[in-house]
Parts: structure tokens; C-alpha cells; sequence
């Protein structure tokens, strides 16, 4: 389950500083084929990462009954 969580964060945290990244290729240097990777799998994939991770915070709050969304949220 940790394994899960450090991946997911890894794979939240790269694609947070990519997709500005991407952005910024496409709008300003002009890199279609960086664009459609922006607008396409990169912004699917990262819908898929928010989501796994509000799913395994309120796993861990309603499954586990631990406090990681308390944590979470109230520090």
C-alpha cells in the first residue's frame, strides 16, 4: 500500500511540473506534437492520478478508518 502512495505521489508531483512545461512549448515555441501530448494523454493521465489519489485518501478514511485524511486536511 505505501509502494501505491509514494508511486502515485512521484507520478503526481512529474506530472504537475510537466504539463506547464508541455504548455509552454506548445504556446510559445510552437511544438505541436509537445501540444497534443499536453492536451491529450498527459491531461487524461493526470485526471486518472487526481482521482486514484482522492480514492485512496478516502480509502484510508472510510476502509482503514486511519486518520490520513484528517492529516490530510487539517495538518
Amino acid at each position: 500500500m505505501h509502494q501505491l502512495a509514494a508511486f502515485t505521489h512521484g507520478l503526481l508531483y512529474a506530472l504537475l511540473f510537466a504539463m506547464p512545461l508541455s504548455g509552454i512549448a506548445a504556446y510559445y515555441f510552437g511544438y505541436t506534437a509537445v501540444g497534443s501530448l499536453h492536451g491529450g494523454i498527459l491531461k487524461i493521465l493526470l485526471w486518472a492520478v487526481i482521482g486514484l489519489h482522492a480514492a485512496g485518501a478516502l480509502a484510508q478514511h472510510l476502509y482503514f478508518r486511519t486518520d490520513v485524511l484528517r492529516r490530510m486536511t487539517f495538518g
